[in-house]
């Protein structure tokens, strides 16, 4: 009788875990968007919302066989492998640099080109980089907590 008992119980709790997934991947679709019931954030489409569904739920499942690192998008681990095999396949026209995301060529082809996109919004003074520019505008907030 107890292990009945314990058999049914864990069924409910199987049943209350699928539910609350389920209800995390309900969404609303509201016009072409599908909204996250947990968080509000819309998305164009359903599989967008379920790639972000994971930061709520924490499910990671790719994962490094390299160092076990879990990453909660392919795309995201096969750029980690990167890391491993020292794959660089962005390189740069001006002087040959390369880069093993694309993202760092196109950070590094402002050197280059001079452009600073990012705007401090208490000076305007202009940066190639967005870290640097939000490490500027700390030196604004601290002032004015003076």
């Amino acid at each position: 009788m107890a292990s009945a008992s314990t058999s049914n119980a864990q069924g409910l709790e199987a049943g209350r875990r699928k539910s609350k997934r389920e209800s995390y991947f309900r969404s609303k679709r509201e016009g072409k968007h599908y909204r996250c019931e947990e968080c509000s954030r819309q998305f164009s489409g359903l599989g967008s919302l379920k790639i972000h569904m994971r930061s709520h739920t924490g499910e990671k499942p790719y994962r490094c066989e390299e160092c076990s690192r879990q990453f909660t998008q392919l795309g995201n681990l096969k750029t980690h492998i990167r890391t491993h095999t020292g794959e660089k396949p962005y390189k740069c026209e001006e002087c040959s640099r390369q880069f093993s995301e694309l993202g760092h060529l196109k950070r590094h082809m402002r050197t280059h080109t001079g452009e600073k996109p990012y705007e401090c919004d208490y000076c305007s003074r202009q940066f190639s980089d967005l870290s640097n520019m939000k490490k500027h505008m700390r030196s604004h907030r601290k002032a004015l907590q003076m």
